[in-house]
């Protein structure tokens, strides 16, 4: 990205790893902004910033931190989207970018096993707002097309799923989607960017739970949301208002655990692979 290309100014120069800059002490990783609020020489800089013409940090609830907007920057380049937001966890991102995209009288296809907290939101909850949801099982995909109502708003469905592990084909989901104006939300949780792509293969908007496979260490909760700037947008204010944004201390740890995350994984799917061979054989 062209943000990304190197200049000339000494320590300011930024590197080339996503979402890293040089600080003035020449620091390689973004350090840890633990601050609600930034300063400002003027009232003039902070409109400048509050008014859209200026972007720097101003304020972590709206996400406005270096070092939440460092992770961001990494999660964007690593799913191959414009933007990425982070949130306090996995359904604040999906809470969030289903409300930015349905309204009262919404329509929302499910498909195949989902998170339960997941499956209570849009079953319980989203119905005292207006939002209905029909469920098809994983084998119903055929049936797609058929539960499209003019309300349809978004499909949404997790592959591999939680916990069953069942695969989703998202190419073939998403072009169903695209035949009728209708969003392809993907849940790729269990997958994470080193083993599948979703945006690359149709779909519309990506979602994770960074608690799980990008945290890795079960010492951090969080979710983030990745895509296209204007799907990406109307969730912003969503997260903003709702109070949804993930703590620069939590940002700071997940970072950690993205500088080892393809070897992590890369591990984890050799393991899987020898241990089936090794089944096979034992049956065998």
């Amino acid at each position: 990205m062209n943000d990304h290309q190197p200049k000339t100014a000494g320590l300011s120069t930024r590197c080339v790893h996503a979402g890293e800059t040089l600080d003035s002490k020449g620091a390689i990783h973004a350090p840890l902004y633990n601050h609600s609020t930034f300063g400002f020489a003027s009232t003039q800089e902070v409109l400048d910033v509050v008014e859209g013409r200026v972007e720097r940090s101003l304020y972590t609830r709206y996400g406005l931190n270096p070092t939440i907007r460092s992770v961001e920057q990494k999660l964007a380049d690593l799913e191959g989207g414009e933007a990425a937001w982070l949130f306090s966890s996995g359904m604040a991102a999906e809470s969030a970018t289903f409300l930015a995209h349905c309204t009262s009288g919404s329509h929302i296809v499910c498909i195949g096993d989902v998170y339960g907290g997941t499956f209570e939101l849009l079953a319980t909850n989203f119905p005292r707002l207006g939002i209905e949801t029909t469920f098809l099982l994983g084998s119903e995909v055929d049936r797609l097309a058929e539960a499209f109502r003019p309300a349809t708003r978004l499909i949404f469905f997790e592959t591999p799923t939680n916990p069953n592990m069942e695969v989703l084909d998202i190419e073939r989901i998403a072009a169903v989607g695209h035949t009728r104006g209708v969003l392809t939300v993907v849940d790729s949780t269990f997958a994470t960017p080193v083993n599948q792509n979703p945006l690359a293969l149709g779909a519309d908007i990506v979602i994770h739970s960074t608690t799980k496979y990008m945290g890795r260490h079960s010492d951090l909760t969080g979710g983030a949301v990745i895509g296209p700037k204007t799907l990406l947008e109307p969730i912003w204010a969503w997260r903003k208002n709702l109070g949804q944004m993930m703590a620069p201390e939590v940002a700071f740890l997940l970072s950690r655990s993205l500088r080892t995350l393809v070897v992590r994984v890369r591990a984890q799917n050799a393991t899987v692979q020898f241990i089936r061979s090794d089944s096979r054989t034992i049956l065998e």
